[in-house]
């Protein structure tokens, strides 16, 4: 999970910037690749396919977003990441990255208030820009 902003309202210090870079170490750890986002064109051309498209989605984080699609889909996704939130900060990080966090579920606490502040434009990645 990479939350990044195009306009920098996420500042680099951010508790949602740490779970980003915690999560990339979790991912390096674990041996899995969290970034498919760079990763699916080059292996699907890999496979054989030609003429491969790909386009940039944004998914957002709250509600900031102007555009009142984006705007629902912004509020669904801060709902779904606060309802699985602290159960799944607690399984990564106690399960394969122990001694990474020392204080987990400070840390879930600290990316739900953080997700909670409206004038943070974040959002994943999604696909890469072509």
């Amino acid at each position: 999970m990479a939350f990044q902003s195009d306009d920098d309202t996420l500042p680099p210090d951010s508790h949602l910037a740490e779970w980003s870079g915690v999560f990339d170490r979790i991912a390096e750890r674990s041996g899995k690749s969290i970034r498919t986002w760079e990763e699916m064109r080059p292996r699907i051309e890999a496979a054989g396919f030609i003429n491969v498209h790909d386009k940039m989605y944004k998914a957002p984080y709250g509600t900031w977003p102007r555009n009142q699609i984006f705007k629902d889909a912004g509020r669904c996704n801060i709902m779904g990441f606060k309802n699985g939130m602290e159960g799944y900060v607690m399984a990564v990080l106690t399960k394969v990255c122990i001694p990474l966090i020392t204080k987990p579920s400070r840390l879930a606490v600290r990316v739900l208030v953080g997700l909670t502040i409206d004038s943070l434009v974040s959002h994943s990645p999604g696909q890469r820009k072509r």
